[in-house]
C-alpha cells in the first residue's frame, strides 16, 4: 500500500469541478462547430491577391465565393486552375511557461477549379446570361503544435479524482483513468477519498501538449448569373461543401526530477477523425451608377452540414515501481478499444455582404468588401442527444463579427500588380487570460496576360490565434492550456483561357 497524504476537499469543490469539466467537454463540441463556420477563402491567384474584396468585381471564377452576381460580369468563357503550396508555422507558449516552441507543417493543394459559360443573348435588356461551376478550397485546416512547462500548482489528474469523486465518470476519460490506476481510492474514518500521486506529492510535474490537425474544407458551386442593361447584375449559386479533419493529440505529464513518490509519467491519447458535406444557397446583386463605380449586396444563407465523426482515447500510466504487479498500467489494454462513432448536424450562421469598388479607366481598381457573420446562429442538433448545453453555451459565448477586406490592382498593359489586406473579427467573445480569435491577412501577387491566356501568382499570408485550454483549473488557479499563433503562408498560380 502506498502511504499518502490526502488532501480533502469539500464536496462542493468535488460538485464545482464536475460542473466545470462538463462545460468544458460541450464548449469543446461548440468550438468543433466553429471550426466548421469559419472561412478564410482561398480561390484564384487573383482573388486572393487582392484579399479577396471581390464582392463588386466580378469578373473572376472566384468571386463567387463572395457574390454569384459576379458571374455576371463576364462576357467570354473561361477554363481556369489554381494549385497552391502552403506553409504553416505555429509559435505555441504554455500558459505556465517561458518557452516558446515553433513548428511547421506543408500542403499540396487545389485553390480553385472552374468553367464559366457565357452566353450573349439577343435581348436588347439582358445582355448576358451565364452559368459556372466552380471548386473553392474555403480553408486550410493544417497545423501542428507542442507547447510545454513545469506545473506546481495543478495536473490534469485533479479533474479526473474531483469528477470520480462527484459521481461523474466519462468512458473516455475519467474511466481510463480509473482503469490504468491514475487515480486511486482510500478508506479513512469510514470515508471514501479519491487521489493522485501528482497531487499527493506536491505537483511539479512537467507538462507538455503535442498537437496536430489536417485537414481541408472545399465548396463546390453551381452558379446563374445575368447581366442587365449593363448596370445591373444579378446572380445566384448553390454550394455543396465538403470538410474533412483529423484531429491527435498527445497530452502527457512527467516526473522529470524525480520528486514525486511512485509517479513517473502518463500519455493520454485523443484522435478525432470527421468529415461532414452540406448545402448553401447565395444570392447577389452588383450596380453600376456610372462606369467607374460598382457596388454590391450578397446573402450567403445557413450551410447545413451532416457530420460523422469516430472518435477514441487511450491512456498510458507509468510508476517508479511496481503498483499492483506492473510498473506500466494501459487502458484501453492491448486487443481492446475505446472507439465511438457519432452522427449529427450544425447549421453555420447567416453571412451578409456589402462591397464598392472604384474602377480608374485601364489603370486599375480599388475594391473593398465588408461581411456581418453572427457565429452566436451555430445551432448543432442530432436523433441522440438535444445538444441542449452545446446551443447555450453558442448563445452565450459566440457573438458577432465584422469582416474587412480591400484589394488594389495597377495595371501595366499586358502586366497587373496586386494587393491586399483582410481582418477577421473574433466570432468569441474575449475571455480573460484567453487570446483573441481574431485572424488578418495580407496578400500580394502580379498577371500577365498574352492573347486569351492569362497566368497569375500570388502569395497570402494570414494569421490566427486562439488559447487551447488542456483542462479546467479551479477559480483561484491560472488556465493550464496553449497560447497558439498560427500562420499559414500560401503560394498559387493560376492558368486561365478565355474562349
Amino acid at each position: 500500500m502506498k502511504e499518502i497524504n490526502v488532501n480533502i476537499r469539500k464536496v462542493s469543490v468535488f460538485v464545482l469541478a464536475a460542473l466545470l469539466i462538463t462545460f468544458s467537454a460541450f464548449s469543446q463540441s461548440a468550438y468543433d462547430a466553429l471550426l466548421l463556420s469559419q472561412n478564410y477563402d482561398l480561390g484564384t491567384a487573383r482573388y486572393t491577391a487582392m484579399g479577396g474584396a471581390f464582392s463588386s468585381l466580378g469578373g473572376d471564377a472566384s468571386a463567387i465565393n463572395s457574390n454569384p452576381a459576379g458571374l455576371a460580369i463576364y462576357r467570354t468563357s473561361e477554363f481556369t486552375i489554381t494549385p497552391g503550396f502552403s506553409l504553416s508555422q505555429t509559435d505555441a507558449l504554455h500558459t505556465m511557461g517561458t518557452t516558446h516552441i515553433y513548428d511547421t507543417s506543408s500542403d499540396i493543394y487545389l485553390g480553385n477549379l472552374a468553367v464559366v459559360a457565357a452566353y450573349e443573348t439577343n435581348e436588347p435588356d439582358w445582355k448576358y446570361v451565364n452559368v459556372a461551376f466552380s471548386i473553392n478550397r474555403k480553408a486550410l485546416l493544417g497545423n501542428r503544435y507542442t507547447a510545454q512547462s513545469v506545473n506546481d500548482i495543478s495536473s490534469m489528474t485533479d479533474n479526473f479524482a474531483d469528477n470520480i469523486a462527484a459521481g461523474y465518470q466519462r468512458s473516455f476519460y475519467e474511466d481510463l483513468a480509473w482503469a490504468a490506476i491514475l487515480v486511486d481510492s482510500v478508506t479513512i474514518n469510514d470515508s471514501l477519498i479519491y487521489y493522485t500521486d501528482i497531487r499527493d506529492g506536491g505537483y511539479g510535474e512537467t507538462q507538455r501538449m503535442i498537437s496536430e490537425v489536417s485537414g481541408n474544407a472545399t465548396e463546390y458551386s453551381f452558379a446563374l448569373g445575368g447581366n442587365y442593361k449593363d448596370m445591373l447584375y444579378l446572380g445566384m449559386s448553390i454550394d455543396a461543401r465538403s470538410v474533412k479533419y483529423k484531429m491527435r493529440s498527445m497530452y502527457s505529464e512527467f516526473d522529470e526530477n524525480g520528486a514525486i513518490a511512485y509517479f513517473d509519467s502518463f500519455v493520454f491519447e485523443e484522435n478525432l477523425k470527421s468529415s461532414s458535406t452540406g448545402v448553401n444557397l447565395k444570392l447577389g446583386a452588383i450596380f453600376r451608377p456610372v462606369p467607374f463605380l460598382r457596388v454590391a449586396a450578397a446573402l450567403h444563407t445557413p450551410t447545413y452540414m451532416q457530420i460523422y465523426e469516430e472518435f477514441d482515447t487511450h491512456l498510458d500510466n507509468y510508476f517508479d515501481n511496481e503498483v499492483w504487479g506492473a510498473i506500466h498500467h494501459e487502458w484501453p489494454a492491448v486487443g481492446d478499444t475505446n472507439f465511438s462513432q457519432s452522427d449529427y448536424e450544425i447549421s453555420t450562421p447567416l453571412k451578409a455582404v456589402l462591397g464598392a469598388s472604384v474602377l480608374v479607366g485601364k489603370l486599375g481598381l480599388l475594391s473593398f468588401d465588408y461581411e456581418w457573420v453572427d457565429y452566436s446562429m451555430i445551432r448543432m442538433a442530432s436523433l441522440d442527444y438535444d445538444f441542449f448545453s452545446e446551443n447555450e453555451f453558442i448563445r452565450d459565448q459566440f457573438q458577432t463579427a465584422s469582416n474587412l477586406k480591400a484589394g488594389a490592382e495597377v495595371r501595366l498593359g499586358a502586366f497587373s500588380l496586386r494587393g491586399g489586406y483582410s481582418l477577421y473579427g473574433t466570432p468569441v467573445k474575449q475571455l480573460e487570460e484567453q487570446l483573441n480569435r481574431n485572424g488578418s491577412g495580407i496578400s500580394a501577387g502580379f498577371g500577365i496576360k498574352s492573347g486569351n491566356l492569362n497566368i497569375d501568382v500570388s502569395w497570402n499570408q494570414l494569421t490566427t490565434q486562439k488559447t487551447n485550454l488542456f483542462y479546467d483549473a479551479y477559480d483561484n488557479e491560472p488556465l493550464v492550456g496553449a497560447n497558439v499563433k498560427t500562420i499559414h503562408r500560401n503560394l498559387q498560380i493560376t492558368m486561365g483561357i478565355r474562349f
